[in-house]
């Protein structure tokens, strides 16, 4: 896409809204004692289920959970605390976990806030030519300094892209009647905010909620689009640099997954 194509209320208004939705996850192995604990492990996202908070993530970032401990760390807090619940875990082609958060949301202030039902979609339908976004946290922008964790958030916007069937030669394997594929090379990256460097390498964004924005569905219909149009449309679980595509999850095929009991 070119620098224009995107008008930079879309890029500020997407970004304002899915940041509040978005966790780090750390991971914290057994007899872990550095200053700060533990290390970037992944990205997540909050949802609400019947009013009651829930994080979810990819299966390959919380299978961690059998080795030492998850942490994460919601939007507006310095801190992270344990997730507290064990992840439900789904791995590929599914590669989606969740895990219930009613034991960890108060203990720390915060203002993260959880993705209402009204905002996940039914199916992954994006008109032809729409933007889908991602935001989540890369490794190589995650420091330890003065005993706590640094990482700074990427937001990417991509367009959904055939499937690469190149894909299909590297592990771990995509599947093209499970999964998306969108254009995603930081060669081709183009900065949409003042002061963004090149595009860093995406591991670490593992586990990052796909955001259907719908905005050229929106105004194509002559209608005026809102942050609230958006839609949670999948999740993003692989990259790769050899073919620079990003790998999704529909929505459809782990929305059933987001009903859990209490």
């Amino acid at each position: 896409m070119t620098k224009n194509a995107l008008p930079q209320f879309l890029v500020d208004q997407m970004g304002d809204l899915v940041e509040r939705f978005t966790t780090a996850i750390t991971s914290i192995p057994v007899g872990d004692d550095r200053l700060p604990p533990g290390d970037h492990h992944g990205t997540g996202w909050l949802i609400d289920i019947d009013g009651h908070p829930f994080i979810c993530t990819c299966e390959h970032v919380a299978n961690f959970q059998n080795e030492g401990v998850l942490g994460y760390s919601c939007y507006g807090s310095a801190n992270g605390i344990s997730v507290g619940k064990e992840f439900e875990l789904h791995p590929l082609p599914l590669d989606f976990a969740i895990a219930s958060l009613n034991s960890s949301w108060g203990i720390i202030s915060h203002q993260g806030v959880c993705i209402p039902q009204s905002m996940i979609a039914a199916v992954h339908s994006p008109v032809e030519g729409e933007y889908l976004y991602f935001y989540g946290f890369p490794g190589s922008e995650a420091k330890a300094l003065f005993e706590e964790h640094y990482i700074q958030g990427t937001g990417v916007f991509m367009h959904e892209i055939e499937f690469v069937q190149k894909t299909l030669e590297e592990e771990p394997r995509a599947d093209p009647e499970m999964h998306i594929c969108m254009s995603l090379s930081p060669v081709d990256a183009i900065p949409l905010t003042p002061g963004t460097r090149e595009l860093p390498l995406p591991q670490g964004m593992s586990g990052s909620a796909l955001w259907n924005t719908r905005y050229r569905e929106v105004t194509d219909q002559g209608k005026k689009w809102a942050p609230e149009d958006a839609r949670l449309t999948g999740i993003v679980w692989g990259a790769s640099q050899k073919t620079g595509v990003a790998v999704a999850t529909p929505i459809e095929h782990f929305r059933h997954l987001m009903r859990m009991p209490v």
